[in-house]
This record gives C-alpha cells, structure tokens and sequence, in this order.
C-alpha cells in the first residue's frame, strides 16, 4: 500500500502536507485546491491520479535504469583500457624510487641521487595532477572492487 503523503506529492503542490480534512490535489483549472472533504489527504479520484503517476514514474524509472546499465556495460571495457594507460603513464611521470634505504630519501640527498631524479616542471605536476583526477574519475566508474 503506497502511503497518501507519497501520493499526494504527484498531484499537489511540493510542501509539507498534513491532514486538514479536505483534499489536498491542487487543481489547474480553477488554480486552486480540490478541498472535497476527506479522511486523510487525498479524495477518491485524486488518489487514483497519484496512484497512476507513481505507476508511470516507477516504469519511467526502471526504463532508465535499464538504460543506464546497457551503456555502463558497454562502456566497461574502455575505461578499464583507459585506466590502464592512465596508470602506465603515472608510472612513467612518478617512477617508484631507485632505492629502498630511507636515508637516502630523508633529510639531506645526494646529488647523485638528485640527478637521478626526473625533474618536476610546472606542465608535468600539471599533468600528474589531472592524471590523479581522471584516475579517481574512472575507479569511481568503475567501481573499486573491479578496479
């Protein structure tokens, strides 16, 4: 049973709706409410209106969703392609470090590693950074668990 408060959202104006004693539906044509007298919310007729609006909203919904699963599954294997060329080039522009040892990491560097280092220009941090986002982009699409 589809509660009247759900109803009456289909054929009344948005708000809060409570129980007055008449019907709540506003009508177009005489801009105004329906104001027969009711239990609850809604009269007979423009339960039946909410109930038909609601079908129709539901099935307009699932026809969506259906949609939208035909063409994510269509588009799956793109964006894995994509996320995959994506992660090949981070790994190129941030290569893990040469070393293990922390201490050639920390504190104050060599300068042979210094010079090992790619450097870090202004277009690359650019591009790692829009890297990073269209990443997080497509594990989102994707959904973790595949990713």
């Amino acid at each position: 049973m589809i509660p009247e408060e759900l109803l009456a959202t289909y054929v009344g104006i948005p708000g809060k709706y409570e129980p007055s004693g008449t019907c709540v539906a506003w009508t177009e044509s005489r801009d105004d409410y329906c104001a027969k007298p009711v239990d609850h919310l809604l009269c007979r007729r423009h339960r039946m209106v909410g109930l038909k609006r609601h079908d129709a909203d539901r099935e307009k919904k699932a026809a969506q969703q259906a949609r939208y699963s035909q063409q994510r599954a269509r588009q799956l294997p793109k964006w894995r392609q994509r996320l995959d060329q994506v992660n090949k080039r981070i790994a190129v522009l941030d290569p893990p470090p040469l070393t293990t040892d922390r201490a050639a990491w920390g504190g104050e560097i060599h300068r042979s590693i210094l010079r090992s280092r790619p450097a870090m220009s202004d277009a690359r941090v650019e591009e790692m950074a829009r890297l990073h986002r269209e990443r997080d982009n497509l594990i989102a699409r994707i959904g973790r668990a595949d990713a």
